[in-house]
């Protein structure tokens, strides 16, 4: 009993390993498979011009991935949204949500009214992965505290590059992980339990293949395990 208990457990932990790799694998190859328009369509207009440092948001969405962008302009008012194309308000794991251009500009070390916010999200089916790069004054910088992304320069714009992006987007990382560790086990476990039924169809000890045909106890004389409906 404990062996099959630790074989579960270890069948268990197997899997999301595998999961995890493969939501994060599927997230970089849709992140990387294509390249975005950087302006993400036509930017609306911010009305009357204010003293308050806002936000005002585009963005974009194909399959399985999500583009976002936040520039910070001088206007009355928090956050306007732009004609984007699939998008009408900032996602939930947008630092627009919770943070305000002054906020993330002391984090990326940048003025928030020369600065605009970069996101993009990945995954599949649900976005699992985000990346996060701010502009301002033509220089990008990493969004420090919100963004683990490893970048392989080839150009001078972030999301003209090769990007591993590893901040999680917990609610999305976690179904992604099970919907792919599941899958994970049924290929690990599935040939096991196949050769098991046909075993046992055909009349023979599920372990050594040992014909049991005419016996009537319960265990395999060959291998001593114990056989159901013997």
């Amino acid at each position: 009993m404990r062996r099959r208990a630790r074989g579960i457990v270890g069948l268990v932990v197997l899997s999301l390993g595998l999961g995890a790799v493969t939501t994060y694998g599927v997230a970089w190859w849709l992140m990387n498979r294509s390249v975005p328009n950087p302006l993400l369509g036509s930017w609306a207009g911010h009305g009357d011009l204010g003293d308050d440092v806002g936000w005002l948001v585009s963005g974009e969405q194909q399959f399985g991935v999500t583009w976002f962008a936040s520039q910070s302009v001088s206007f009355e008012g928090r956050v306007v949204v732009s004609r984007a194309r699939g998008l009408r308000v900032p996602p939930p794991w947008s630092l627009v949500r919770s943070m305000s251009p002054s906020e993330v500009s002391a984090v990326g070390f940048a003025e928030p009214w020369f600065m605009m916010l970069k996101e993009r999200a990945a995954g599949w089916p649900r976005l699992a992965v985000v990346d996060r790069t701010m502009e301002a004054r033509s220089k990008t910088v990493s969004v420090g505290g919100h963004d683990l992304s490893y970048r392989h320069r080839g150009s001078s714009d972030p999301w003209l590059t090769t990007t591993l992006a590893f901040m999680p987007i917990w609610s999305g990382f976690l179904i992604d992980t099970a919907m792919f560790a599941s899958v994970w086990a049924m290929l690990i476990r599935g040939p096991v339990l196949v050769r098991h039924w046909m075993r046992v169809g055909a009349g023979r000890c599920p372990k050594c293949r040992y014909d049991l045909s005419g016996l009537t106890g319960g265990v395999c004389p060959e291998c001593g395990s114990a056989v159901k409906g013997v």
